[in-house]
């Protein structure tokens, strides 16, 4: 210590060459850590400091060294430090020295102290940034690597480094670069050093940024043996693409390059992640898909570094993005290597490669790639992962592979996609996006019926039933439209399925989505139709009642006149109700419970009557619902006294011929019981049956058939028709309320139009036979009240009181009428409202009408008798009525009957002959058919009982007056 002072005080001598040899014996000293803790004195750093401020090179070379030997320790640093041995080696940079050694030896010493984060603010302040600057742009080789190492350690703060890039020193050491003489492999690997440092800085500009990126190519290219170096160079790539806004698409072949180049699994990892982070901008994915820089990135995928595939899928994920981009992507190779990296026990590339392969499945080119490389099984194995991207993914793309039409039998068999689909979508997730992809896969599935049955079996229709209970539009119409795309040839499973699939569908029609509500109507349509079509009795008991009152109570209409109104689901709406009017339950709610489903049906028929423009199947199931509402005594009388009968009118009306065959036996029906029938008549039920007649003349002149003159078979509708026509007048005409005025609504040109149809029929169709019997009945009917007879009789009755004697008078029992009564089903119900007893006759008088009697017991050909005989008579006891029953042949037919063993008919036929007989024009036929001996017999047989002149029946006082038949007959 006292030499070391001793040399201090001799340097202040002021003679410059003791003071360089006290300067030399300073730096000796300085070597030996021991020595140094005694120089460190306080007594002899400042005699250093002032040596330094001699203008002699060779004595700042020797304190340079000396003060960087003592930053070496710790103790000693902080003194000198405080002493202010950083402004004195500052001063010293900025010496104009001739050697470049002093130079040199001057930044070492500032970097060693500048290794002190402590003093780099210190070394900052001091200008000594500005100091080693001046020295840089010298450009010699043994003062720049200390310049640069002095640098590099100030950039270890971000303070130091802020103030490098604001004093512009960062320029000044990229800049070292481009000269190639002094760039030397150790100042290179401080630069590259300098350039990681700014590429990880918080903030970055874009031009240092390009500048760094420049410095890092230059030094890649020069020294790309040294691999450290090229290591470094990597991580500076990496770093330089995460930096936002900066363009650095032109790296990619240098990164291409270095893949080449170096087997380093660091470089190669560090280029992966830079190539990645590159193929986030949409513009660098083209350059990345060129041929030699995809085959590399596929190259890098195979590495042994679980890192390096990483960042490859990540890489790769990214690619698949743009739909321009995929074509690039169609070969085998590349989708196996996606497939690879899938494999990994990797949670994010798995979830990348999911992404990868649905990327590549929307493109029908790729899509086709996939499925060849039978990714399916993989997709199926990752769709049960924890992960809720990667089982979205998986579930997106089995949908989109499920798009092509022809691939879904094999995804349904040998994949089993639907358990798949059913487990992702009820256990694995909770999500509702996910869930919806599931069921649009199965959508897709449906498309192909040949999977239908084994999808069945699978349990889809609980998973749609399941689905249904989701609260998301689009996942509901897809449910909605499975469920009707299945009902329609599986419909039977859904009934004998649990009870969920029916209350799904009850739930869907009751959706207020327009598409959703179409969709679950028609596979309620369905699934109704085959309850019935298949006489699933047992269920229908369950079925139609509840769908009927959830279409009551649950299932809204848009209004039909509203902007919304929509009528495909208003004919969805009113085919199920026709389906449910089938079963007696349903039409017993109808009437009762569910009367606002009815008052709907009446406001759709209202509807079509005033636009003029009905839906045909709409009007057809109107027409059903009403039809069979007449089925049923109760909902019979429900359309009778809330006036439905103008609906029978309207659709009447607005049908074709084949719904007006349905709509003509509702109102047969609905004459069933006599005391309807004076309120059908009122409401104008007969209107209707006028119009159907008319209908059926229209027809008829049309095809142009004349009845009477043409003898073509008539098709079976019209048969049907007028068999339903002659029902309803059957029944009418046992009303005696209302025979007058349907007399006066042209009764008999109806009955006589429908027996002339039905005489033409084929002789094998029972219906036209049973059509012709009835006619005739209700002819008889008619003529026994007290009607206009002469109307009746001018509308041709005469034929069928013929045909009605005829076929009694063969003494063989007739067969019952045909009435039948079409359902939607197909069943048929009998109308029979025909009582034994016949209707009122006349009496011998020709007054007010007497009671037969009771004739319950006779049999049928016997009251067929009674019926026209009763008729004959009536009609004959208007003297207008002769000429035209004369020309029908009526004297032949009464005196034809007249000889059966029945009195009541003996005495009628006898009644009805007298009549004639105040004719003059009669009396020859009347001679001529033998009627006299008819009348005789009946006066023999009867006690006369008193009488007035030129009444039938009088006769004298004499009870043995024998009367001679040939004289009278001459006479």
């Amino acid at each position: 210590e006292g030499c070391v002072r001793y040399v201090v005080r001799t340097a202040n001598s002021g003679d410059v060459y003791m003071q360089r040899l006290c300067s030399q014996v300073l730096c000796n000293l300085s070597v030996d850590s021991r020595s140094r803790g005694k120089m460190a004195d306080q007594r002899i750093i400042p005699g250093i400091i002032d040596l330094a401020k001699v203008d002699d090179e060779t004595i700042k070379q020797g304190i340079a060294i000396c003060l960087s030997r003592l930053g070496l320790d710790l103790s000693t640093r902080d003194k000198i430090v405080r002493h202010g041995a950083i402004g004195a080696i500052v001063n010293m940079c900025t010496f104009p020295f001739s050697d470049d050694q002093t130079a040199r030896v001057c930044a070492s010493s500032l970097r060693v102290l500048a290794n002190d984060e402590r003093n780099i603010m210190h070394i900052v302040d001091g200008r000594g940034i500005e100091a080693l600057q001046q020295l840089l742009r010298r450009r010699k080789a043994n003062s720049d690597l200390g310049c640069v190492q002095c640098l590099c350690s100030l950039m270890r703060t971000s303070d130091g480094l802020e103030a490098l890039k604001r004093k512009g020193a960062v320029i000044d050491i990229l800049n070292l670069c481009k000269d190639k003489g002094c760039l030397t492999e150790e100042i290179g690997t401080f630069i590259a050093y300098a350039c990681h440092c700014l590429s990880q800085s918080e903030h970055c500009e874009k031009d240092t940024a390009k500048r760094v990126q420049e410095a890092v190519d230059a030094l890649s290219e020069k020294f790309s043996d040294d691999e450290d170096l090229i290591v470094l160079c990597s991580e500076i790539y990496f770093n330089l693409t995460g930096i936002e806004d900066f363009d650095a698409s032109d790296m990619i072949p240098t990164l291409i390059l270095m893949l080449e180049k170096t087997p380093s699994a660091f470089v190669q990892g560090h280029c992966a992640a830079a190539l990645c982070n590159l193929a986030r901008i949409a513009k660098n994915r083209a350059t990345l898909l060129g041929d030699e820089s995809l085959a590399r990135i596929l190259d890098l995928a195979r590495s042994e570094k679980l890192m390096t595939k990483v960042q490859c899928a990540a890489m790769l994920s990214l690619l698949t993005e743009e739909e321009q981009n995929r074509d690039h992507m169609a070969t085998a190779h590349f989708v196996h290597t996606v497939m690879d990296l899938a494999r990994l026990d990797h949670r994010d590339t798995q979830q990348r490669c999911v992404i990868a392969l649905y990327n590549l499945t929307r493109h029908s080119t790729t899509r086709e790639v996939v499925r060849s490389a039978g990714a399916e099984d993989l997709l199926v194995a990752l769709s049960g992962k924890a992960n809720e991207v990667t089982r979205r993914g998986c579930a997106a793309a089995l949908c989109n592979l499920a798009y092509d039409t022809g691939t879904e039998k094999r995804l349904v068999m040998e994949h089993d996609l639907v358990h798949v689909l059913l487990i992702t979508s009820f256990v694995s997730t909770t999500s509702t996006t996910t869930k919806f992809i599931c069921v649009k896969a199965l959508f897709n599935l449906f498309f192909e019926g040949a999977c239908h049955a084994h999808m069945i079996e699978k349990d889809v229709l609980w998973g749609l039933a399941e689905i249904s209970k989701l609260d998301n539009a689009h996942t509901l119409r897809l449910a909605a439209t499975a469920f009707a795309n299945l009902s329609k040839d599986y419909a039977a499973e859904f009934v004998r399925k649990s009870k969920g699939v029916k209350a799904a569908l009850l739930r869907l029609a009751a959706s207020q989505d327009p598409e959703t509500k179409c969709m679950g109507l028609l596979g309620l349509y369905n699934v109704c139709n085959a309850v019935v079509e298949q006489k699933l009795y047992a269920d229908a008991d369950e079925l139609l009642p509840t769908t009927l009152r959830s279409l009551a109570h649950k299932v809204s209409l848009p209004e039909l006149d509203g902007s919304d109104y929509n009528p495909v689901i208003c004919r969805y709406y009113l085919q199920v109700v026709a389906l449910c009017s089938t079963h007696e339950v349903c039409r017993g709610l109808l009437s009762s419970d569910c009367n606002v489903v009815l008052r709907r049906v009446r406001d759709h028929v209202v509807k079509y009557m005033v636009e003029g423009a009905p839906v045909p199947i709409s009007i057809h199931a109107c027409r059903t619902v009403l039809c069979n509402l007449t089925l049923d005594a109760d909902s019979r009388a429900t359309l009778i006294n809330d006036d439905y009968i103008k609906l029978f009118l309207d659709l009447i009306r607005i049908c074709d011929m084949e719904d007006m065959d349905p709509l003509m036996i509702g109102v047969a029906s609905m004459t069933f019981n006599a005391h309807d029938c004076p309120k059908l008549v009122q409401e104008g039920v007969f209107d209707g049956i006028n119009m159907a007649i008319a209908r059926l003349q229209e027809a008829d002149k049309a095809a142009g058939r004349e009845l009477g003159v043409s003898h073509d078979a008539s098709s079976p509708l019209v048969d049907s028709i007028c068999h339903s026509v002659a029902v309803a007048l059957f029944n009418l005409s046992q009303c005696d309320e209302v025979r007058t005025q349907i007399v006066s609504l042209n009764a008999g040109d109806v009955l006589h139009y429908v027996f002339q149809s039905a005489l033409y029929a084929e002789e094998t169709n029972e219906a036209a036979e049973s059509t012709k019997l009835l006619a005739a009945r209700a002819c008889a009917n008619l003529a026994f009240g007290r009607i206009n007879t002469a109307k009746l009789v001018k509308s041709g009755i005469c034929d069928l009181l013929v045909y009605l004697a005829e076929i009694a008078d063969k003494r063989e029992p007739a067969k019952p009428p045909h009435m039948l009564y079409h359902q939607v089903s197909t069943r048929r119900g009998l109308f029979d409202s025909m009582s034994s007893d016949a209707a009122s006759v006349d009496s011998g008088d020709g007054g007010a009408p007497s009671s037969p009697g009771s004739v319950g017991e006779l049999e049928d050909w016997a009251l067929n008798l009674i019926r026209v005989s009763g008729a004959i008579r009536n009609l004959l006891s208007f003297m207008g009525n002769h000429r035209d029953l004369i020309q029908g042949g009526i004297i032949p037919v009464l005196v034809d009957i007249a000889s059966c063993n029945v009195l009541l008919v003996r005495q009628n036929c006898a009644a009805a002959l007298r009549f004639m007989t105040y004719n003059q024009k009669s009396r020859a036929l009347l001679i001529q058919s033998g009627a006299i001996s008819i009348m005789l017999e009946d006066s023999r047989q009867s006690k006369p009982k008193g009488g007035g002149r030129g009444k039938p029946g009088d006769d004298d006082d004499d009870d043995d007056l024998v009367v001679n038949e040939a004289l009278l007959c001459e006479i």
